[in-house]
């Protein structure tokens, strides 16, 4: 469980994320989204949250989901899995 706190408030979470096996639920503001996904999967977590938090704040960053981790990992993985190069561009963008 993922808890991003109000700034004035600590006690109101802006942002609730809750995994609970397959199953993602966002609560950012009151409005919820729920979403499954495969148990290994974290990509489409990582995708719902960070699409979410664009609409709500209206801020697009260009490198997308990459904040804070490699994207040499993410390939090598895509790679491992048999992607191909377009593939994986498309994976990344």
């Amino acid at each position: 469980k993922i808890e991003f706190l109000d700034e004035t408030d600590e006690t109101k979470a802006d942002i609730d994320v809750d995994v609970r096996g397959e199953e993602m639920t966002i609560d950012f503001f009151g409005e919820i989204r729920s979403s499954r996904y495969p148990d290994r999967d974290l990509n489409v977590m990582r995708r719902a949250l960070f699409i979410l938090l664009e609409e709500k704040t209206g801020k697009h960053l260009p490198w997308g989901i990459l904040i804070g981790i490699r994207p040499s990992k993410i390939v090598r993985e895509l790679i491992e899995e048999g992607r191909n190069c377009d593939e994986i561009v498309q994976e990344l963008q």
